[in-house]
């Protein structure tokens, strides 16, 4: 057996590594601030846009295609863990809206 071989990441080890050293911190950093924003009891919706343009205001080496080029906007599991339900939303063909994400505090 060689030394050191390398092994295939899990399922869940990929997961974890995506989630807390890919995503970058302005990321999680960007929606905790619009979170705490624009909270309410209820849903608190946050534009796509909005969570980029923040992003963008954190740390200026990311721009848009950066961050939809590597999936930065992932983030729904970790805010899930966290106590949040969280929805993307996007139009269909019939229907015309800006994307977003919908967050809510989980039911206990």
């Amino acid at each position: 057996m060689i030394k050191n071989a390398a092994r295939p990441f899990t399922p869940a080890e990929a997961k974890t590594i995506f989630e807390n050293e890919i995503i970058p911190a302005s990321v999680i950093n960007a929606v905790n601030a619009l979170l705490a924003e624009n909270y309410t009891s209820g849903t608190i919706e946050l534009l796509k846009d909005d969570i980029i343009a923040r992003i963008i205001k954190l740390d200026s080496k990311l721009d848009r295609q950066t961050i939809l080029d590597k999936n930065y906007l992932d983030f729904e599991n970790i805010f899930r863990e966290a106590g949040w339900t969280v929805e993307f939303d996007t139009p269909d063909y019939t229907e015309n809206f800006p994307q977003n994400f919908k967050f809510k505090q989980k039911k206990r």
